[in-house]
């Protein structure tokens, strides 16, 4: 049974088997990039940094007739390094109608995807950072259709909000249908490249906008190619340049992160709840099964393959410091005066027993 690298390995030399003529694409130059409201990024370090790629914009041209002969389809795969049993994995993603098909709409002729994450958040672990981008055709066959749809469907499950361990076995399914897709001759590669960022080879791993363009290289004057506000545009300047419609194309992106605001969906965050309960009772022995169980929640997050050192560290403390201001308040409220005679419940019993241990 091949591993993910293996299988993807596979894929990509089943997707490109298709690709015609060399087609445009390019990094989009720093100044050629203005962005409100969204800084420039410094280069990723290893342990600080989380990083996320985003298709900020599929734009599908008509000349192609995607709407009576072919789906598009945008295949994306991010490789990196991963703290987890598989040290080095790829990240699978496809882009295209369906994402606005399952809303009961109609893609139309010229049809545009904006903001679309692809992969991320990861810690950036240092090593290789490789992104591979195919933007393909796909017989409009009624089979073909329905089994791209799957797929498609199938790549969405990918959650990046959450471990990323949970998601690799949808990602073996994805690359296997692919490869089956690719393999039937059903899919022709229009416009391909794989980026590798190995900052061992000199390489300087930091934020940036790149296009694929499915037209011949030599009509596409990267001098006049601007990014204004996560949009690609075309003209002289990029004040007076307007939307790029010439030829369908892909532009996506590398965002550098540095906290990640949606820990409370990693695992170790459950306990969390039972921290809560037990620092709000205001005795000495509730503080101290607060801090137990707190010290176990540390270790599973401290030990996160979703987390960075840096913010691994960041969060020990805020949450140490969240614990103990929850006691301090539960204490001041005086919750259980000295002379409460109300019924001990169960609860209170468990807490007593477990609270004993803590004294061995």
């Amino acid at each position: 049974m091949p591993n993910i690298m293996e299988l993807f390995g596979k894929v990509w030399d089943a997707v490109r088997q298709g690709e015609a003529e060399l087609r445009f694409t390019a990094r989009i130059p720093t100044d050629q990039i203005r962005n409100d409201n969204e800084p420039p990024g410094v280069s990723f370090e290893r342990e600080k940094h989380y990083f996320q790629m985003r298709v900020n914009e599929l734009y599908l041209h008509t000349t192609r007739q995607w709407a009576t002969t072919y789906d598009p389809m945008v295949f994306f795969v991010s490789e990196f390094d991963y703290r987890g049993k598989d040290k080095r994995i790829a990240t699978p993603f496809l882009v295209g109608p369906s994402l606005i098909k399952d809303y009961g709409v109609k893609p139309p002729a010229n049809l545009v995807l904006q903001d679309t994450r692809v992969a991320g958040l990861h810690p950036y672990r240092g090593g290789r950072l490789t992104v591979s981008v195919t933007l393909c055709q796909v017989k409009r066959e009624d089979y073909v259709r329905k089994f791209f749809h799957m797929l498609e469907s199938t790549a969405q499950v990918l959650d990046f909000t959450t471990a990323l361990s949970a998601s690799l076995k949808v990602a073996g399914v994805v690359l296997e249908g692919i490869q089956t897709l690719a393999g039937a001759g059903d899919t022709q590669s229009l416009v391909s490249v794989r980026h590798e960022f190995d900052p061992d080879g000199s390489d300087e791993v930091r934020p940036g906008y790149f296009v694929l363009v499915d037209e011949d290289e030599r009509k596409v004057d990267p001098g006049q190619l601007f990014v204004r506000n996560r949009r690609l545009v075309a003209g002289k300047d990029i004040d007076s340049a307007v939307s790029f419609r010439q030829a369908s194309y892909v532009l996506y992106s590398l965002i550098q992160t540095i906290p990640r605001s949606d820990y409370t969906s990693l695992p170790f965050y459950d306990q969390w709840a039972e921290v809560e309960r037990e620092a709000n009772e205001p005795n000495e022995k509730g503080k101290a099964r607060a801090k137990a169980i707190l010290s176990a929640m540390v270790l599973k997050m401290l030990q996160s393959p979703d987390l960075t050192e840096d913010h691994a560290d960041l969060l020990e403390k805020e949450l140490t410091d969240r614990m103990l201001a929850l006691h301090e308040r539960a204490v001041r409220r005086g919750s259980r005066a000295a002379g409460d005679t109300r019924k001990r419940t169960r609860l209170d019993q468990i807490r007593d027993r477990a609270g004993s241990i803590l004294d061995l």
